[in-house]
């Protein structure tokens, strides 16, 4: 008697808590995770910057290299700027500048984010949050969800002042849902 006593002890708590974690909650884990980059900019007799590079999440994140076959579902929660470098005038702008987004090979590509009249010197150690297309964000967790897992970014300014001699970080940070098994 005393034996099924204490098996009910310990195992009820067991059975509930296994009845209380949704299948879905055991098979799979959901991250965090910020990608960051950032372009140099150093025009001095120019007043538009163009930029493009590939960003490749699964070499920012050991969380997806480790996922990478089993991502779900990526989910872009964020989108920010600042400057990390800046040696320009208090009064320096960006007129008007976009953030685009394509696929590795520069195909596919769609509006993420327009800025205008921004100072440059407002945005310097100040992170600061765009708003996003949100096409663009369907687009974006693909390409970081399916192989390989990478997407090209391509930022363009026009400046009110020259020279321009900046850094720009973009962030993009996103929560994902991989499977565990």
């Amino acid at each position: 008697m005393k034996t099924k006593i204490l098996l009910f002890v310990f195992l009820f708590p067991a059975f509930i808590l296994v009845n209380s974690c949704q299948e879905d909650e055991i098979l799979s884990t959901s991250f965090s995770v910020v990608l960051t980059q950032d372009f140099i900019v150093h025009h001095t007799a120019d007043s538009v910057f163009v930029k493009d590079t590939l960003l490749d999440a699964s070499a920012q994140s050991g969380d997806i290299e480790k996922y990478k076959d089993r991502i779900e579902q990526v989910t872009l929660t964020r989108v920010s700027y600042l400057l990390t470098a800046f040696n320009g005038a208090d009064d320096q702008e960006l007129s008007q500048g976009n953030i685009v987004i394509a696929d590795t090979g520069g195909a596919n590509s769609m509006l993420l984010t327009t800025m205008s009249q921004v100072n440059l010197k407002s945005l310097w150690n100040n992170e600061t949050d765009l708003t996003v297309n949100q096409a663009a964000v369907g687009l974006l967790g693909n390409l970081v969800k399916d192989a390989p897992h990478a997407f090209l970014v391509h930022a363009e300014g026009v400046m009110n002042k020259k020279p321009l001699d900046f850094t720009i970080r973009i962030r993009f940070h996103l929560t994902i849902k991989a499977g565990v098994l």
